[in-house]
């Protein structure tokens, strides 16, 4: 479950400094007229991973990040055709874990929010392991400093 207080910082589009324009589609639309609820995972992941390339480039060979948790809330119908923007902000930096959070916009108003908690880990082992010393300055420089 989103906090309060971070979903209230969510909904605000000023609060995201990263924006990741996305098209919703035709197959994303459900019986009822309105992109289906399933849909909008695929959407933060499109964010997160745009915001992973930039941050990683290629990756890293021997590490990974997972998601462990996925928390979603969905404010108003998101209807096809519309433009999409979904805003990606830091929510906390932990020893191996951190959370982002997603604001989902049509112009300036919020359809979702969402919030992730992601696990760095090794590769080969599947166990957790530290971030980068350096993980907390180079997400920062990216998406801007935790809102959490």
């Amino acid at each position: 479950m989103i906090s309060e207080a971070l979903a209230a910082k969510l909904r605000v589009r000023g609060t995201h400094r990263y924006l990741v324009p996305v098209q919703t589609r035709f197959q994303d639309v459900d019986a009822n007229g309105h992109v289906n609820h399933g849909v909008f995972p695929a959407y933060v992941e499109e964010a997160r991973l745009a915001m992973r390339r930039e941050l990683l480039g290629a990756g890293e060979p021997d590490r990974s990040w997972v998601i462990a948790g996925l928390a979603l809330q969905y404010l108003s119908p998101l209807l096809y055709p519309k433009p999409l923007e979904v805003g990606v902000v830091l929510v906390h930096v932990g020893r191996s874990s951190f959370g982002l959070g997603y604001g989902l916009f049509v112009g300036d108003t919020c359809t979702t929010i969402a919030e992730t908690r992601s696990v760095y880990v090794d590769k080969a082992t599947g166990k957790s392991v530290s971030l980068p010393e350096d993980f907390r300055a180079r997400i920062e420089g990216l998406i801007g400093a935790s809102v959490g």
